[in-house]
């Protein structure tokens, strides 16, 4: 079945990937690093990912009908590229783990507080799988049903967070701007929930990284970074900042202080399920994305296996962190995976760069051949 190459397909599917954590996870960080200011850093971050944006669009448009799993070879070498694939299979196995952990603590602390994590990561990691096995085209597809759904439950919060908020707070915005070092810092932070692009190479060559898609994309940074920005603001109206930085879903406090009968109360569980549904998305593309890696070094075999594999790594670190909950803490919001996660996501920019210095050298041979 050919798939279909439509921009705005693409802007649906990164829509759905990023929104499942950066407007829900991204927020509390915010709101804990800073308080008035955090909106200098998301802006950072958004500057600091379209640089990684580019570079992805940039080398994938250069070898449109190969994957990066083969064309990274050429140039890179095989055993500087075989690095890297390894190091993009642990980082897709690791961040799952972060998902479905995420996953369990948020429903376990809120909903179903007296059932075992290990339950709810056996119920979550078939889904994963099975997900995972449809395929990119298949996943994609997925994406396109929950966009609308996303969207108008997302505009619908929103709005509805508006009613308690306090706007003369933002009067204060201007007055509160970040040093130098905070601001790099929360912009690295932000940086690393929005910078992501390197997985989007997988899509390559069922769509193409041609000039409507590099809008699509850019597109969806910018909803991205306004989405998140509009939610801190409005957790930060409805709560004050030192209220709102004690709250590990901010989101969540503020559905819980409407009245019970208005409708943002009513409609929580169904947001709640397509949050859960998009998170599905986004940990099945990972591991999808950590079996193509594995696959490389078998040759194309063993597609199934590896992802089962590698949900069951993913599932075992995740357990690890229900049992270690404040080491999961000190690891999520930690500057040294920020480090680690920037590194991974910049792989773009290294094979950028590679392959301009290979034009660069065979440029300078051809002037050199016609002297």
């Amino acid at each position: 079945m050919e798939m279909r190459t439509s921009p705005w397909q693409l802007f649906r599917f990164g829509f759905v990937y990023f929104n499942s954590q950066s407007t829900v996870f991204l927020v509390p960080a915010l709101l804990a690093s800073s308080t008035y200011n955090a909106w200098m850093g998301v802006l950072g971050g958004y500057l600091l990912s379209l640089i990684l944006l580019g570079a992805m669009i940039y080398i994938g448009s250069r070898y449109p009908e190969l994957p990066w799993l083969q064309f990274g070879k050429s140039l890179m070498g095989k055993w500087l590229h075989g690095v890297f694939v390894i190091l993009l299979l642990a980082w897709c196995v690791y961040y799952t783990s972060y998902d479905i952990q995420s996953f369990v603590l948020f429903f376990g602390s809120n909903y179903l507080r007296n059932t075992p994590p290990w339950f709810l990561q056996a119920v979550i990691a078939p889904i994963i799988m099975y997900t995972a096995m449809r395929g990119a085209k298949n996943i994609i597809y997925m994406a396109d049903g929950l966009f609308v759904l996303i969207l108008a439950s997302t505009t619908l919060i929103l709005l509805l967070f508006t009613q308690q908020a306090n706007f003369h707070m933002l009067s204060a915005l201007p007055h509160h701007l970040l040093p130098s070092s905070e601001l790099f810092e929360n912009s690295l932070t932000t940086l690393s929930w929005f910078a992501e692009w390197m997985i989007f190479l997988f899509i390559v060559p069922d769509l193409k990284l041609d000039k409507n898609a590099a809008r699509s994309l850019f597109a969806v940074a910018s909803v991205l970074s306004l989405l998140v920005i509009t939610g801190w603001l409005l957790a930060l109206m409805n709560f004050g900042p030192q209220l709102a930085r004690q709250f590990q879903y901010p989101y969540l406090e503020i559905i819980r202080s409407m009245e019970p009968d208005s409708i943002l109360s009513k409609v929580a569980p169904l947001v709640i399920g397509i949050w859960t549904t998009s998170m599905f998305i986004h940990s099945s593309f990972l591991i999808y994305a950590a079996s193509r890696c594995a696959t490389y070094f078998t040759k194309a075999k063993g597609h199934r296996f590896f992802i089962v594999l590698m949900t069951v790594f993913a599932v075992c670190i995740a357990f690890y962190y229900s049992n270690h909950l404040s080491l999961y803490q000190k690891h999520y919001y930690s500057m040294e995976v920020v480090i680690i996660w920037i590194v991974v996501e910049c792989i773009p920019v290294y094979y950028a760069a590679v392959y301009l210095v290979g034009l660069l050298r065979r440029g300078k041979s051809l002037r050199l051949s016609r002297r």
